[in-house]
């Protein structure tokens, strides 16, 4: 079966001129029977490490995790971060995706793309429609960059928002930077840990998220970084990553919304005596939510408004239009926004 084959801390120093590691995974002229290798990973005494999971999920090749500090500075894999894997359970788009798991008491960590040049896709022909990191072109300070990726998640603990201020602690990190290459350096002038903001469910299906960013003074390069907190609790997996140059109209007041409509399920289910239901809405629209009994006899109308984009969180007691509190049975919960209708089905259990 498989097992993990490592050298020790320190058996293998690199020069101090090194800028280029070579890895060679090598069977000899006299070798027999099939070996399969996989998950090559490497991390050192400042806590870097690296990873090409990518050319499985679509999305360009140099990516690295960055593993917690320990002791020495040593990073440790088995700190919660073995639970970040590439997965085949579930894609938004082609076969896999990047599945993070229970970082809570762990640390901060993330799956990050290495520095790219803003400038590297100029002069050369770009494919229409691409979105690929690799090939941003003609991007000046001032332009404005959008940042997407789409999740999914399950096992949610929506009542932690209230302890640790952000949607469990789930992010968006873009950075810029003034150098480019091996060898300049960092050259960091610009990082923002940006929360999403998840609807106040346990779980929900794959969703479309973005950033919008100003590129700053004298960026030459730009890295984004998938971001999972160490407060993070319940299991996510991303898919799809694009990154594109757009309109500085085309910006959204909030930094973060959705780009596709939801109706969510309510949490809890079942519930006694109140319960939240969360939508999202990628842009101005009317909404209507009502609840309506078995039966199809409206009960109350929860809101019937005009709305910004954005996911909302509404919360319902249990009540009919009259104030008068229901009896236990099943209820139907009903969202109209714009050309959108969906239906979802609620319990409240006394």
């Amino acid at each position: 079966g498989w097992v993990e084959v490592t050298n020790q801390v320190g058996e293998t120093i690199l020069p101090e001129d090194s800028y280029t590691t070579i890895i060679k995974f090598v069977a000899g002229a006299n070798a027999t029977g099939t070996v399969w290798a996989d998950d090559f990973m490497f991390y050192g005494r400042t806590g870097w490490a690296g990873q090409n999971w990518n050319t499985q999920v679509g999305v360009p090749t140099g990516w690295f995790y960055w593993l917690p500090p320990a002791g020495g500075n040593d990073g440790q894999l088995s700190d919660g971060y073995q639970r970040t894997k590439i997965t085949s359970e579930t894609a938004y788009h082609g076969l896999y995706s990047l599945k993070f798991e229970n970082l809570d008491g762990t640390h901060d960590g993330f799956v990050g793309t290495r520095k790219y040049p803003l400038k590297s896709g100029a002069g050369k022909q770009i494919k229409k429609e691409s979105y690929d990191i690799t090939e941003l072109a003609d991007v000046n300070p001032g332009d404005v960059l959008r940042v997407s990726v789409w999740i999914k998640a399950e096992g949610l603990y929506p009542d932690s928002v209230a302890a640790v201020g952000d949607q469990w602690s789930i992010a968006i990190t873009p950075i810029f930077h003034d150098k480019i290459g091996n060898n300049a350096g960092w050259g960091e002038i610009w990082a923002s840990d940006i929360p999403l903001v998840f609807p106040h469910v346990t779980n929900f299906d794959w969703t479309q998220y973005y950033v919008d960013v100003p590129v700053h003074e004298n960026a030459v390069s730009f890295h984004v970084r998938l971001h999972p907190l160490g407060r993070f609790r319940g299991t996510v997996w991303f898919d799809q990553l694009e990154i594109r140059k757009i309109n500085p109209t085309d910006v959204n007041d909030k930094e973060m919304i959705p780009v596709t409509y939801n109706l969510f399920q309510n949490y809890p289910n079942p519930f006694n005596p109140s319960t939240t239901i969360s939508y999202s809405i990628p842009e101005q629209a009317v909404v209507k939510i009502k609840i309506y009994d078995i039966l199809g006899t409206e009960i109350k109308t929860l809101i019937n408004m005009e709305q910004y984009a954005g996911v909302y969180n509404i919360y319902w007691n249990g009540d009919n239009n009259y104030g008068v509190k229901i009896s236990s049975g099943t209820y139907i919960y009903r969202i109209e926004a714009g050309n959108f209708v969906q239906s979802k089905k609620m319990i409240l259990l006394k």
